[in-house]
């Protein structure tokens, strides 16, 4: 009276098979889309960073002045 043919398995099958696939893209949109961007460099601080350790190389601060500079440039003061 109550038996499955193999239809039915197939039919059944089909079904937990299509639900397990739009769980996954509904999982996949949803970590896509809380992806941030990787973080651009500063490209202003970059050229701040060159020309303080230019001047460093030149000879026209010191090794401390140099330090005390490039510690308060990357740290954002």
């Amino acid at each position: 009276m109550f038996a499955f043919s193999i239809w039915h398995l197939i039919i059944l099958l089909l079904l937990v098979v299509i639900f397990a696939g739009v769980v996954g893209v509904v999982v996949w949109a949803i970590v896509r889309s809380q992806r941030r961007p990787p973080l651009a460099l500063n490209e202003g601080l970059v050229a701040q960073v060159a020309a303080l350790d230019r001047l460093h190389r030149e000879g026209a601060i010191d090794a401390d002045e140099h330090a005390r500079r490039r510690a308060a440039l990357l740290s954002g003061r």
